[in-house]
């Protein structure tokens, strides 16, 4: 028994002698054949000798979810009846695995061993009748390379659920190993690990169809590659009408696709100073009448102040901003086409005009001071991330903001909490991936800032609303810059909050003017 204790740690020394294996270790050459993983395992450091342990001292380890996957193993028996175990399984003393993981201890209840690897051999012995079976002993594996061991012999077996390699996978994650060093301990592809890890972020909907096998892994593949918003949308789709799930995820990824090449491009012009518009809602029938085709119009409207951007599905379109003063007096549509609406030639007026110059001169300096505001607020905000975030003002705004039900992991507020994070620059389209892309075991300093960018996109997205007055949020919100900056807000942003604290609408938002008169612009 000396030999065998060789190398081992106190708690496998002590399971020895707690329950001493029914026969003396055998010779290693008349049982073990070393293969690939367990030969690997014996020659690490800490490895124990071959000793021969009886199966009722065996717990099966409560970590691994496989169990009732094992398959037929009577094969297997015949083969162990005639031959014996050719290949020793691999066991870590229960004494030093529920020293590291003692919510275990009901489960492995009063057993000696817990069995890492092999647990079809095991469960075929037992059917052969045995009473004892080669197994090597390794007091280390009581962690991650345990776990890995684990993986290792169930990925290549058959008929192993991919639900159950990603629980696996997730178990050594959730202990500081990276996916590149799971996939090397597991014999793996870094991208295989990738793709089973995914498999966990899908809603539970959608994972218990995949175990139950309502659908298939490459539906669950197609949805995982979705953000959590679209796999939501495409299993609600797919759940009402029918319709295949990965044309579905197929469909909903080009919308998603479309719907952030438009907010990127909204953005783009805002940073512009120019109004965007829906076309459709404000022009009505006649929108495109006023449609600018040449550059040389869409300058003279912008020289002008008048000019105005469509950027419904990600394709920017100009238009000219008409009056009723400018409509009768102009003899051709503003896009230069030379169509008409009426016998007389003149432009039409659209279904909700400016009421006269006066109000147009009004709308271009209400536009203009309120892009200046909000560059001047967004540069607070790139400097208010760009050092420690205020501990106070961070909980109170995540307080308020989970009171009030703010999605803080919308695309537009991630999209812009990453331009903040990145110097005020657009990162190419990046959207939303810096946030997925978070390691999951971050360092707190690096996740409370990326908290503190969101609550800051979210609350200058909404101070970006046009429809309504501020009120004493959007007031909390410039205090709030003021204070982490020496932000100081404009004459334009002064004379909001003095509404707001009076109760009353702000000049800015009763203006007459193309924000006012759509109801469903907004300039975000």
């Amino acid at each position: 028994m000396t030999t065998a204790r060789r190398g081992m740690s106190g708690g496998a020394a002590k399971a020895l002698s707690r329950r001493r294996p029914t026969t003396a270790p055998d010779d290693a050459d008349a049982v073990h054949r070393p293969g690939g993983m367990v030969a690997s395992l014996q020659q690490q450091p800490g490895g124990g000798g071959l000793l021969q342990v009886a199966l009722s001292d065996i717990a099966t380890h409560p970590d691994n979810r496989t169990h009732a996957g094992i398959g037929d193993v009577s094969e297997l028996a015949d083969s162990i009846r005639a031959l014996g175990v050719l290949e020793p399984i691999l066991l870590v003393p229960a004494e030093d695995h529920l020293a590291q993981r003692p919510e275990h201890r009901a489960s492995i209840g009063d057993h000696a061993w817990v069995l890492v690897a092999g647990e079809r051999r095991t469960t075929a012995a037992a059917q052969a009748g045995l009473e004892v079976i080669p197994a090597i002993v390794r007091a280390d594996l009581t962690g991650a390379e345990g776990l890995s061991a684990m993986a290792a012999e169930n990925m290549h077996r058959l008929g192993m659920h991919p639900l159950d390699e990603a629980a696996l996978f997730n178990l050594q994650a959730g202990l500081g190993f990276s996916q590149r060093q799971i996939a090397e301990r597991t014999g793996c592809s870094q991208g295989h690990v990738s793709k089973r890890l995914a498999l966990l972020r899908l809603p539970q909907p959608v994972q218990d169809a995949l175990g139950t096998g309502d659908i298939d892994l490459t539906d669950a593949q197609a949805l995982s590659r979705l953000d959590p918003a679209g796999q939501q949308v495409a299993w609600s789709r797919h759940r009402e009408d029918g319709a295949p799930l990965v044309a579905v995820a197929a469909a909903v990824a080009q919308e998603r696709e479309a719907e952030e090449a438009e907010a990127r491009l909204r953005m783009e012009v805002e940073g512009q100073g120019l109004q965007v518009i829906d076309a459709e809602a404000l022009f009505g029938a006649d929108a495109a009448t006023y449609r600018l085709t040449t550059s040389a119009a869409i300058e003279q409207a912008a020289a002008a102040g008048q000019l105005l951007v469509d950027v419904t599905g990600g394709e920017r379109r100009d238009y000219r901003a008409a009056t009723t003063a400018t409509a009768a007096n102009a003899p051709t549509p503003p896009g230069g086409s030379g169509a008409t609406s009426s016998s007389s030639g003149a432009a039409p007026t659209p279904s909700r005009p400016l009421s006269s110059s006066v109000g147009e001169s009004a709308e271009r300096t209400e536009q203009t001071e309120r892009a200046r505001a909000r560059r001047a607020r967004h540069e607070a905000c790139v400097r208010a991330c760009g050092g420690r975030p205020n501990a106070a003002l961070l909980n109170a705004g995540l307080l308020q903001a989970t009171l009030r039900r703010v999605d803080l992991r919308a695309h537009a507020v991630v999209e812009l909490a990453g331009q903040f994070l990145h110097g005020g620059r657009d990162q190419g389209g990046a959207g939303d991936d810096w946030l997925f892309s978070l390691p999951t075991d971050a360092d707190e300093a690096t996740q409370r800032r990326a908290g503190w960018a969101l609550l800051l996109a979210a609350r200058e997205l909404r101070a970006r609303e046009t429809h309504r007055a501020w009120d004493e949020l959007d007031a909390q919100y410039l205090q709030d810059l003021t204070l982490v900056t020496g932000f100081r807000p404009t004459a334009w942003e002064q004379s909001r909050l003095d509404a707001a604290a009076a109760g009353e609408p702000s000049a800015a938002a009763s203006t007459s003017s193309i924000s006012t008169t759509s109801a469903s612009l907004e300039d975000q």
